[in-house]
């Protein structure tokens, strides 16, 4: 009966065993394809940081272009200001010398026409 009693918990004790070696194969199994897809993980963080890196300096360059056209368009613009300025200010010189030379025409023209006048009036004196 002890005999029977080794054998049956004998073969109770296989069996367990092999559930056993059954679940650290399965485990091991699954911690083999974790590894691995925390590796995969690992180097798409890595590509991921690197690419985030290049980004911060491309970033960081367009904002120093940025800086450098702000910087050259405010100077265009103060540039520009001063040709306006510069532009009015000859505008009103011109405008004010030609009314000057338009004062003075009206004035030969009014002197020319008082002549023709006087002369017409001496025709027809004369006439």
């Amino acid at each position: 009966k002890q005999w029977y009693q080794r054998r049956v918990r004998g073969e109770e004790l296989t069996e367990e065993n092999t559930n056993l070696t059954n679940q650290i194969k399965d485990t091991a199994q699954k911690v083999e394809e974790l590894t691995e897809e925390n590796t995969n993980l690992t180097n798409q963080i890595r590509d991921t940081a690197q690419k985030v890196e290049e980004l911060t300096e491309e970033n960081t360059n367009l904002n120093n272009q940025i800086k450098d056209v702000t910087g050259q368009l405010d100077e265009l613009e103060g540039d520009n200001n001063a040709t306006v300025a510069a532009l009015s200010d000859k505008l009103q010189e011109v405008e004010e010398q030609l009314g000057t030379e338009i004062g003075t025409v009206e004035e030969e023209l009014t002197t020319l026409r008082d002549e023709v006048t006087r002369r017409n009036s001496a025709v027809s004196i004369v006439s």
